[in-house]
């Protein structure tokens, strides 16, 4: 075998494999590990919530946790080597079928998966996993119900979403509702940690965290980036390696910018214009520019707002922004909290309109004249 037919991407290499490795969602490992221990199966599940956050990875370790042939019965250890644990990691399993709804999405076919679900199985379950279930039409959902009342025996469906509102009432009401939820920054820095050890390459802290907060709690989206930081680094990463990739703004420039927009000075306008100017030459995207603005104004916010110093620096409260918290501290010292809630008005619906304007630049400036001159905002 070569070296190209045996690499595989640590975002598949680090998958969790069973209920124990699964990061970041307590209450779902609790729950499936108690309907394991227990027999007392639904027939339905639905794993609603943000890409990445382990809902195809769960299906597929309660699939290998009821068909794993080292065990006579459902485990919560299953083996990973049997014929059962192999064939459905490599998607070959013929009773754990894996389908995505955006491409199969009408009434036939469901109809085809009734056809399949009335088959003889090899296995303890069929398992019959539907990811994106959203975008089913609505009367493949109707066809669907039908299909979730019989019941069938030893025969599990998983719906999968990242938008649960676009299903039918009826559909929710038959299924035993998961909520993942996104994983926090310190997760995803822990698990990021332990992938740096076992491919033993050399990981500042800080660029983890950097990596972490940028997935916005995906845990899939940090493990490639993580990747790709270590082949173009040569497994030594630092935080202007992962700033660079991203096309992080420079700390500096932001707490700049913000003294730029508090200080009412004769260069305020000067220093705007030639600020924002700046990073736009060196590649920063006014939306991405805008959003780092709203998450300084948000940990403004949170600093003032706060009556325990000492818990936002011994990290229990976590900041969203880039910068660090004495620059929080400082820059709070230019702002009072009605400016900060009117700035963070002005700055959601720039974030809007940017996204959906024909120059985004000239947009980006108008945001910044409105924060510094908040009189522009007033009729």
């Amino acid at each position: 075998m070569t070296s190209q037919q045996s690499y595989q991407p640590w975002h598949l290499k680090y998958r969790p494999q069973n209920l124990s490795e699964l990061v970041g969602q307590p209450l779902i490992v609790r729950t499936l590990t108690n309907e394991l221990k227990t027999g007392n199966l639904p027939n339905v599940f639905l794993f609603d919530g943000p890409r990445g956050t382990g809902k195809t990875s769960t299906a597929r370790i309660f699939a290998k946790s009821l068909n794993c042939l080292s065990s006579s019965q459902p485990t919560l250890t299953p083996c990973g080597t049997c014929l059962s644990c192999r064939s459905i990691c490599s998607g070959s399993n013929l009773d754990v079928r894996e389908l995505d709804a955006a491409s199969n999405n009408g009434v036939d076919d469901i109809r085809e998966l009734i056809n399949y679900s009335k088959l003889s199985t090899t296995n303890r379950y069929r398992i019959i996993y539907l990811d994106e279930c959203q975008m089913l039409s609505r009367s493949a959902q109707n066809a669907a119900l039908k299909l979730f009342e019989d019941r069938l025996p030893n025969t599990i469906f998983i719906l999968a979403t990242t938008e649960s509102e676009k299903l039918l009432d009826t559909i929710i009401s038959r299924c035993q509702h998961f909520q993942f939820r996104r994983l926090s920054t310190q997760d995803i820095t822990e698990r990021l940690s332990q992938i740096t050890l076992n491919e033993k390459i050399s990981a500042n802290p800080e660029a983890l965290r950097l990596i972490a907060q940028h997935s916005q709690g995906g845990m899939r989206d940090s493990v490639q980036l993580l990747e790709q930081l270590a082949m173009s680094t040569n497994g030594k990463i630092e935080p202007h390696h992962v700033r660079d990739v991203i096309g992080s703004i420079p700390a500096d420039s932001l707490v700049d910018l913000c003294v730029s927009i508090f200080q009412d000075t004769p260069q305020r306008l000067h220093n705007l214009m030639a600020l924002s100017n700046q990073l736009n030459d060196e590649g920063v995207e006014p939306v991405h520019l805008v959003k780092e603005l709203l998450a300084i104004h948000r940990d403004l916010l949170v600093f003032q707002l706060s009556q325990d110093t000492n818990s936002l620096k011994q990290g229990k409260v976590p900041f969203a922004s880039l910068i660090d918290l004495s620059s929080i501290e400082s820059l709070s010292q230019l702002v009072s909290i009605p400016e900060i809630h009117h700035r963070l008005l002005t700055l959601e619906a720039a974030a809007l309109s940017i996204q959906q304007s024909s120059n985004p630049l000239i947009g980006l400036e108008i945001c910044l004249l409105q924060l510094a001159y908040p009189c522009l905002g007033k009729e």
